[in-house]
């Protein structure tokens, strides 16, 4: 990435322009409703609804699909170690950036209901990591494109009741989306690697691939999402030195939340000190130390012996595909699914309704 610090920076003062439009005109609504409402839009002679699905609706030139099925399957077959690794570690580490942890402080939105609303981020990410599911009009992309709408209502919402960000920029803007997905593309991987997934170069390209057109689809700039693994690895640690700062006020409640809201909880049904002790494994001893997550003490071992379980199953589902591959994505979709379809209640009532199903060779819903 050929931008200067200052280049870089100057990101902060950019939003989404094409999603704001988009809701401008829209009533509150559950973010499933609103590429719907969107569409509506359109379809009557709204331009910037029409804008807006233009551009959201256009595969980019350096796309291959089938590099994304790939990275879409890595994430599948090692599904716990991945949510693990962004829940724990891209997530809970990303708080270290004020600018990404004082919004929701401010909207309360990851302090009231802690667990749901993680699951249902979980459900975002479910619904993207199935077969096809990011191709134009699949269930993954068009939950991506919701949460990209539910962004421009939020900054609305920040807009009109006068919030100030930390850093002078836009609320919700360009350099936080593109922080955030640098987390989900590192620091995520970075995290199975530390849980001992041991992936070959090639899945770990198509894993990246896959991420770039996630948070493509999100409406992150182009020149945002680097084109490689080691450009993702630089762009990290440019926006580590320049935006992380573990004593931000913000930071501290929002990781101990977190571990309270998830412990004993499915899917993983880990106590809190486990869940403490995996956090610190994949952030690193200054943070965990910083938010006083404790010694892992008799944990430790814990953390090892779910770094050995991975590591043998990322070592059969490499040394045999066919034979091993497909029944880890199913048992571990299967139980995921459960745990969503139970946290977040009946599908007309969850933020981003029905729950994508590919288990059976079919585009199904739950």
């Amino acid at each position: 990435m050929s931008l200067s610090d200052a280049q870089l920076l100057s990101y902060a003062h950019r939003t989404d322009p094409l999603a704001e439009a988009a809701v401008t005109d829209l009533p509150r609504l559950r973010p499933y409703q609103l590429l719907g409402a969107v569409e509506t839009a359109a379809g009557n002679g709204d331009p910037h609804a029409r804008r807006f699905l233009d551009a959201a609706f256009t595969v980019p030139d350096w796309v291959d699909f089938e590099k994304v099925e790939r990275g879409a399957a890595v994430s599948r077959t090692h599904g716990f170690a991945h949510l693990l690794a962004l829940n724990f570690g891209a997530l809970l580490e990303g708080y270290a950036s004020h600018s990404l942890a004082a919004p929701l402080v401010a909207t309360g939105r990851l302090r009231q209901d802690t667990r749901k609303r993680l699951y249902e981020t979980g459900q975002v990410f479910h619904n993207g990591r199935q077969e096809g599911a990011l191709r134009p009009g699949a269930p993954g992309h068009r939950s991506i494109l919701a949460v990209r709408l539910l962004h421009g209502m939020v900054r609305r919402h920040l807009v009109r009741v006068g919030y100030e960000t930390v850093d002078g920029g836009a609320q919700v803007n360009q350099l936080d989306m593109a922080h955030t997905a640098v987390q989900v593309c590192h620091v995520g991987r970075r995290g199975l690697a530390r849980l001992g997934v041991d992936l070959p170069a090639q899945d770990i390209d198509a894993l990246h691939h896959f991420a770039r057109l996630v948070h493509t689809w999100h409406g992150v700039e182009a020149e945002l999402l680097p084109e490689t693994v080691r450009d993702s690895a630089a762009l990290h640690a440019r926006l580590a030195a320049l935006r992380y700062d573990a004593t931000n006020p913000a930071a501290q409640p929002l990781v101990h939340a977190a571990l309270d809201a998830m412990a004993q909880a499915p899917p993983f049904f880990l106590p809190r000190p486990a869940l403490a002790a995996v956090t610190r494994m994949l952030i690193g001893d200054p943070l965990a130390d910083a938010w006083a997550l404790g010694a892992p003490g008799r944990w430790r071992h814990g953390v090892t012996a779910i770094m050995a379980t991975s590591r043998s199953a990322s070592r059969l589902a490499r040394a045999a595909p066919r034979a091993i591959a497909p029944p880890l994505q199913w048992a571990q979709e299967s139980l995921y699914m459960h745990t969503l379809a139970r946290g977040l209640g009946d599908a007309p009532k969850r933020a981003f309704g029905a729950l994508a199903d590919h288990r059976w060779g079919r585009r199904a819903t739950l």
